[in-house]
């Protein structure tokens, strides 16, 4: 990405890439994403015999223009089709989880939504199903501490004269071992830091600038699982899987 965002790069940089078919862009600011995409457009590296591996970060397609740019949104489009796509928030631009029900209230997300706050629209898409199942995390972890404490004891912690607190170390113990199937996909979290964790999701553009579903990373199994065959990525393109570098 800083080679293709130097403008004052000599374009000799640039011959070796030619021959190259296979790209991989890494780039965590949405705006950055453009750029890149804008590049790859002007040099030709896309098409059928080109196969583009991004980081996706939520770019809003439709605010790209060539004044920002330096290329049209109809252009990224043409480097975006066959794309592959990997990022955790590719789960919820995809709405895998409209009619994913909980584990307990047998809800979608879909039928909750109207009781959270209303927020900008990529807050929303973004965070609400995680608040929902953070309360419902939090929950599940208190219950798990009331085995061994009062309702009491809970709720006055904070005037708890035990400077150790073991409560809130068991609480919070409790929490890391939260486990269920949430509104928004499997929840739980990571053991040495605490961070609820989210699988990252893998996403193929089409024509229209579509993006469909065609794996995940599945964090607490360590493992990528592809739910379409390798021949999907030629076929979005569409042509054949390619066996030469013609």
């Amino acid at each position: 990405a800083d080679i293709l965002l130097d403008k004052i790069s000599p374009d000799v940089i640039w011959e070796p890439l030619k021959g190259i078919r296979i790209l991989v862009s890494f780039v965590l600011r949405s705006w950055d994403l453009a750029k890149v995409l804008c590049k790859l457009y002007r040099l030709g590296l896309y098409g059928r015999h080109h196969v583009l591996l991004a980081y996706f970060s939520g770019t809003a397609l439709e605010t790209i223009g060539a004044s920002s740019y330096g290329c049209s949104a109809t252009e990224v489009s043409k480097v975006l089709e066959g794309t592959i796509a990997c990022s955790e928030a590719v789960s919820t631009i995809l709405g895998l989880y409209s009619n994913h029900r909980h584990f307990a209230k047998n809800t979608t997300y879909a039928e909750l939504e109207h009781l959270l706050k209303p927020m900008s629209l990529p807050t929303t898409i973004r965070f609400q199903h995680l608040f929902y199942d953070n309360i419902w995390a939090i929950a599940l972890a208190i219950n798990a501490t009331l085995k061994n404490y009062t309702v009491d004891e809970v709720k006055n912690y904070k005037h708890s004269a035990n400077k150790n607190k073991p409560l809130l170390d068991s609480l919070y113990k409790r929490l890391l071992d939260v486990d269920f199937e949430g509104v928004s996909g499997h929840y739980f979290y990571n053991k040495s830091t605490g961070a609820k964790q989210t699988d990252s999701y893998v996403g193929i553009w089409d024509s229209k600038r579509n993006l469909s579903k065609i794996g995940y990373f599945d964090k607490k199994g360590n493992s990528l699982i592809m739910t379409q065959p390798p021949a999907i990525i030629w076929k979005s393109k569409g042509t054949r899987v390619l066996k030469d570098l013609l």
